[in-house]
């Protein structure tokens, strides 16, 4: 579906919250120049917003772009885990850092994964592995949204438990886990005097 056309305004009318048309000379002068206001500073701050986005990905482009050139250079491919790459001046005054974030969701494996968890904690002694059993039901209990803590959920994998059914649990959630969408951040930071950074804010609320 296509998005509603909007409603040409009459001349002399203005349009309240409710969508109702009311004559401008019904409206008080303050309600006026507060709407001129509003109107006027947000139609700036869109401007820049979009020119920030603009900025943000011309930025990622030329970095990638650049740290692709070098890798070629070397025969080899440049960053840690997910690609991510922090760059700097010849100085070291300034840097840029280069993030990937993917965000996950579980499918229906998620469950088998749970069932085989639930029956080692059944087998297991009621007093051993507590804190396994204690961190396990926290790992799978959502939110006031329904949502899982995936941070949570992965961090089972680190559990160094030798047991078979355990080990076929955490392939299941392995398995379980979709990558919906990978995010890339830019990070720019200056160096301070006592060689700490700072970051170069580019959120309006931080600066």
């Amino acid at each position: 579906m296509g998005e509603m056309a909007e409603i040409e305004i009459p001349k002399g009318y203005r349009e309240d919250q409710q969508g109702r048309l009311v004559p401008d000379k019904l409206i008080s002068k303050l309600d006026k120049e507060r709407d001129e206001l509003v109107r006027l500073l947000c139609e700036e701050g869109m401007k820049l917003s979009a020119e920030l986005a603009a900025y943000k990905a011309r930025t990622i482009a030329a970095a990638q772009k650049f740290i692709e050139r070098s890798a070629a250079e070397y025969d080899t491919q440049l960053g840690g885990q997910k690609g991510n790459v922090t760059m700097s001046t010849y100085d070291g005054r300034l840097r840029i850092t280069l993030t990937t974030h993917d965000r996950i969701q579980f499918d229906e494996r998620l469950q088998v994964a749970k069932q085989l968890i639930d029956k080692c904690l059944r087998r297991w002694t009621k007093n051993a592995n507590a804190n396994v059993r204690a961190l396990t039901q926290e790992a799978f209990k959502a939110d006031r949204r329904g949502r899982l803590d995936t941070g949570r959920l992965l961090s089972l994998r680190k559990l160094k438990i030798e047991d078979a059914e355990w080990q076929k649990a955490m392939s299941a959630l392995s398995d379980a886990i979709t990558v919906t969408r990978s995010q890339q951040y830019l990070r720019l930071q200056r160096r301070r005097e006592d060689g700490g950074y700072d970051p170069i804010h580019l959120s309006i609320a931080a600066v």
